[in-house]
């Protein structure tokens, strides 16, 4: 734009200015107001009473505000005591935005939302009032009485009472201190367990607990010293023969299988096959032969083979053939060290 300025006084006397020019900038386009395409609403499983809010925002100037208004009243109202307004300046786009709302006294209810969109100029948008239903909370489980302790094999067999109420699981907690927690050892629907990690001598202290989302109970704390029987091994042995009758000069084949019945591992050992008058075999019959067994763990076995032979003083009489094993040293039974003998009528 060019302009020339030009004064005249009362005399008629004029005077004028050479022209001067300035560049004046376009005119700024009126915006449209902003456009909220969507509201949807959700329960959030993150949190009592709270709620997942989705809108989508369309605009053709900045937004500065976006607000969400929630209310247990169908009628929204900004200046109820349940309003939330969201205005997160890094977050002032046009898109989908997911806005997150929690108050515990929304659980159990009915919640109303109505979105509301402000660009930078004041030009304004509603979405009309959706809702949705918030779950009541769950109260935490009940569990009376203790923990019941029973001695089992190599350790503790424990239980504990149902709880009333909504349980998703149970937990125990083990502690070598009275009325500490300790450390949890087992989580699960059951309601017993067993405890195998324990040192003799040493008293140990359980609490159960019921718990769900809502938090737990714990049960009495019970107690009760790991005092394990001593454990013995048990060496026993028995024989069996390749047939049922022999023939002067005929080999016999002996199999003795040593057992250990214990409860604790035994040591190697040596094995004594006998030759006897009668089915009970000592260490006073006629010795035939001898072998050796491994040491075994409780219930383990081992096996030795020895052959021999007849001779003609055993011609037309009954013999039977048996074995011994020597005794473990920690052995508290050794009168089951020899096997019952097998007879038969040698030819």
């Amino acid at each position: 734009m060019y302009c020339k300025a030009e004064v005249v006084n009362v005399n008629g006397q004029k005077a004028s200015f050479s022209i001067e020019s300035v560049n004046l900038s376009a005119p700024v386009p009126i915006s449209t107001a902003p456009v909220i395409n969507s509201l949807s609403l959700s329960e959030s499983s993150s949190g009592i009473g709270k709620l997942r809010a989705s809108l989508n925002i369309s605009a053709d100037a900045s937004l500065s505000t976006v607000r969400l208004h929630c209310s247990r009243s169908a009628s929204v109202s900004t200046s109820s005591s349940y309003d939330y307004r969201y205005a997160d300046s890094s977050s002032l786009s046009t898109g989908s935005h997911t806005i997150y709302l929690q108050d515990s006294d929304w659980a159990g209810s009915r919640v109303y939302c109505k979105a509301e969109v402000v660009n930078v100029n004041g030009q304004k948008a509603s979405f009309t009032i959706e809702s949705v239903n918030l779950s009541a909370p769950v109260s935490p489980p009940t569990l009376d009485g203790g923990v019941y302790i029973q001695d089992t094999t190599g350790g503790f067999a424990l239980s504990w009472r149902s709880a009333s109420g909504d349980v998703d699981r149970y937990e125990l907690y083990r502690s070598t201190s009275s009325g500490s927690q300790g450390s949890r050892i087992y989580s699960g629907s059951s309601t017993s367990t067993t405890d195998t990690s324990l040192v003799a001598g040493r008293t140990y202290y359980y609490t159960a607990k019921a718990c769900n989302s809502s938090g737990c109970d714990a049960s009495n704390q019970d107690y009760k010293l790991y005092s394990p029987a001593p454990t013995y091994p048990d060496v026993t042995v028995s024989v069996s023969l390749d047939s049922s009758s022999y023939s002067v000069g005929d080999s016999v084949r002996i199999t003795a299988r040593v057992r250990n019945e214990g409860d604790a591992s035994s040591n190697s050992g040596t094995i004594t096959y006998y030759l006897s008058t009668n089915s009970s075999i000592t260490n006073s019959d006629t010795q035939i032969g001898t072998g050796t067994f491994s040491s075994m763990s409780a219930g383990a076995t081992s096996t030795n083979t020895k052959v021999s032979s007849f001779n003609k003083s055993t011609n037309g009489t009954t013999v039977y053939i048996g074995a011994c094993v020597s005794s473990d040293p920690n052995e508290q039974v050794t009168s089951n060290n020899c096997s019952t003998g097998i007879g038969f009528l040698v030819n």
